[in-house]
């Protein structure tokens, strides 16, 4: 089991991304906004850098699960569904 998604998609011509996660017992989809990256890495960010800042904060993305540790801004704004 790994909690490190195997591809992270890009959407909206690069601007936000999405990614499934299997923890063992549940899969999830993730979503992060273009908004949100808009807000943390600018406006005119490159794909690059908004892949860049999804992956150094993973950690804080996955607690956007049901029984993660909690989630706070700009974190709460992660769209999480559980998928079959």
């Amino acid at each position: 089991m790994s909690l490190y998604p195997e591809k992270i998609e890009s959407y909206e011509e690069g601007r936000a991304f999405t990614f499934v996660i299997n923890d063992g017992t549940t899969r999830y989809r993730f979503t992060v906004p273009s908004e949100l990256l808009d807000d943390q890495v600018g406006v005119m960010s490159t794909e690059a850098t908004r892949k860049e800042w999804v992956e150094a904060n993973l950690a804080h993305i996955l607690d956007a699960r049901p029984e993660g540790a909690g989630v706070n801004p700009p974190f709460n704004r992660i769209m999480v569904e559980e998928i079959s």
